[in-house]
């Protein structure tokens, strides 16, 4: 048995056994080219990485807080789980029927807190008000129209 010490190099082409190659190991044996190839490539790689060299985020370029303004690094996977856990409880807390927003202070302040996603509505995002709005527009030309009719005939 050899252990391989070949330096780090990109290797391009790995070497496989054909039907007709003789069954020999050590060194230069057909049974380990492919394999060495392979740990050559395994070891650059390697190399390559922990100098940052492979297209990728660097550790030193990752966020963890959410009151980075940096434009040109990236948050950690912890923030994704805290904005998904905000997300969600936003979520639970619109899909509710929460009685606890009984005062004017806190609708103000949930109306603050939940700016991004309150901005983000509008009349056909939400669930039946469009029709509502239609019902109620035909009931008032309905109403107006009555109300004119019996004013001419009082007339």
């Amino acid at each position: 048995m050899f252990t391989i010490t070949d330096p780090a190099s990109w290797e391009n082409t790995v070497e496989a056994i054909s039907t007709t190659d003789p069954l020999l190991g050590g060194e230069q044996g057909h049974l380990n080219i492919g394999l060495i190839q392979i740990a050559k490539r395994t070891q650059y790689l390697k190399k390559q990485l922990e100098e940052g060299l492979i297209a990728g985020v660097k550790t030193d370029e990752i966020v963890d807080n959410l009151l980075s303004t940096e434009v040109k690094k990236a948050l950690s996977a912890n923030q994704g789980k805290v904005l998904k856990g905000l997300i969600d409880n936003i979520n639970t807390l619109l899909l509710s029927d929460d009685v606890t927003l009984d005062t004017m202070q806190e609708l103000v302040s949930y109306i603050k807190q939940n700016k991004g996603a309150l901005s983000s509505l509008n009349i056909d995002s939400i669930f039946g008000l469009k029709e509502a709005l239609d019902k109620k527009i035909e009931t008032t030309d309905i109403t107006a129209g009555t109300q004119a009719e019996a004013t001419t005939a009082m007339n």
